[in-house]
């Protein structure tokens, strides 16, 4: 029997085709679809900005981010509000768009398989998984943050 100790808090978080496993931790809030800044000359997998609990968050899609489509969202998606995991960001907190709800899991350290490949390369991508027989990604939380700060922070700069 495992212990408690060694259970892992995570979240599963449904994409349109891929599950995210994510830290607990990084887990802020589930809000409803909102308005969304554009943000000029962004890379395509920046939605744009939103505004929540006074500050401006980047909106991403990460579909688009790990190479995949930009899906058709629907009309009322789900924002999620995730935090950054180090503070070496100017950002604080990013929100992405998910199709359905977020799932809290408790890992035991022998339940995630990791996976070679699962067809699509990207830098967001720490390594897939397979979880209860279903394929997870695991995203790469500090690459995300780099590539957010670099790519959105010097455009509003000189805006």
């Amino acid at each position: 029997m495992q212990t408690h100790e060694k259970m892992i808090r995570s979240v599963l978080l449904p994409l349109t085709s891929d599950t995210l496993l994510l830290p607990h931790s990084a887990l802020v809030e589930i809000i409803p679809e909102r308005d969304i800044r554009p943000v000029d000359n962004a890379p395509d997998w920046v939605l744009g900005e939103i505004e929540w609990n006074n500050e401006v968050l980047p909106l991403l899609s990460l579909e688009v981010a790990i190479g995949s489509e930009k899906p058709d969202m629907p009309k009322r998606s789900r924002l999620i509000v995730l935090a950054f995991l180090s503070d070496h960001s100017q950002y604080k907190y990013l929100a992405i768009r998910a199709t359905g709800v977020p799932r809290l899991v408790q890992l035991e350290p022998d339940s995630l398989t990791l996976k070679e490949t699962h067809g699509i390369s990207s830098k967001f991508i720490d390594f897939y998984g397979t979880l209860n027989g279903k394929t997870v990604i695991v995203p790469n939380m500090l690459e995300l943050e780099a590539n957010i700060t670099a790519a959105v922070r010097p455009v509003l700069a000189k805006a």
